[in-house]
């Protein structure tokens, strides 16, 4: 049996883990049998930091308007390289959006389909630019 564990805490993660191992352990010797657990380590949580998120929000507030800025509140599942950079500094991991119906562009990220409207990047950059300059 093989399977993938995800968690939001690294905390919540090793006692999950610890309970699997028990579990692995101990449900096949009521049978007769015995388990074996192997770990593969995966990609750790990517977790913002709040005051970044403030400082991207407003500066997309600024930039773009209230109403063209929109925030998710529910947190992913999904695994990003990025969580790597927030635990050792601080920051904020954002999405700038690149669909544009009008163009055909309408493919979420992991579709092959999935293009940007190029039209965004220069957006982009100054919302970075901003970023950096307010910090």
């Amino acid at each position: 049996m093989k399977g993938t564990l995800r968690t939001f805490f690294s905390e919540t993660r090793e006692l999950v883990l610890i309970r699997i191992k028990d579990i692995v352990d101990n449900i096949p010797k009521t049978l007769g049998g015995r388990g074996e657990f192997f770990r593969e380590e995966g990609y750790i949580s990517l977790i913002n930091h709040n005051d970044m998120v403030d400082l991207v929000r407003n500066n997309g507030y600024s930039l773009l308007g209230k109403e063209n800025v929109i925030e998710i509140k529910e947190p992913s599942l999904g695994v990003e390289d990025f969580a790597y950079f927030l635990k050792e500094i601080k920051g904020a991991y954002y999405r700038l959006g690149c669909r544009n119906e009008e163009k055909g562009i309408i493919y979420d990220g992991h579709h092959d389909r999935f293009n940007i409207d190029e039209d965004c990047l220069p957006i982009g950059v100054a919302l970075q630019v901003l970023n950096v300059l307010n910090i």
